[in-house]
């Protein structure tokens, strides 16, 4: 129970932080904290049952964090803290950011080894990929 707690406050503060960076820096925070050439990703490789439950935890504990939110978080926010936590593990999560140009959306996601994980995979399917994370993840 006390972790669970824990871990919803975590995830608080986090939407919180990226909220204030966002409006404080625009995108190049979020880029140069996720983005960044000497940023370390653990290498791809399958994952434990206790890393999937944990995935699944934070994933829900995020969606209910954004949801009430006083600010603004969409998409990048839940994308970006779900990353941070998962990178502090070593869990090979990767943050993928994508655009279409008409009519003109942009949206964030994560991915485990090509597979949508916190988002619908449909709704994905017609954005241009423009930074994904593996591009730095060295091969494991």
């Amino acid at each position: 129970m006390v972790s669970r707690l824990f871990l919803y406050l975590k995830v608080m503060r986090l939407v919180w932080m990226v909220d204030r960076k966002l409006k404080s820096y625009g995108f190049r925070a979020v880029y140069m904290d996720c983005f960044a050439k000497d940023k370390r990703l653990a290498p791809v490789r399958d994952l434990s049952k206790d890393e999937i439950d944990y995935i699944q935890k934070v994933l829900l504990i995020i969606d209910k964090v954004c949801f009430y939110f006083t600010g603004n978080a969409r998409c990048l926010h839940r994308s970006v803290v779900g990353f941070h936590l998962f990178r502090s593990k070593n869990i090979p999560i990767d943050l993928v950011i994508g655009v279409s140009k008409k009519p003109f959306m942009s949206h964030a996601w994560l991915e485990y080894r090509n597979h949508v994980v916190n988002d619908s995979p449909d709704l994905i399917k017609t954005l241009t990929v423009q930074l994904h994370t593996k591009s730095i993840r060295k091969a494991g």
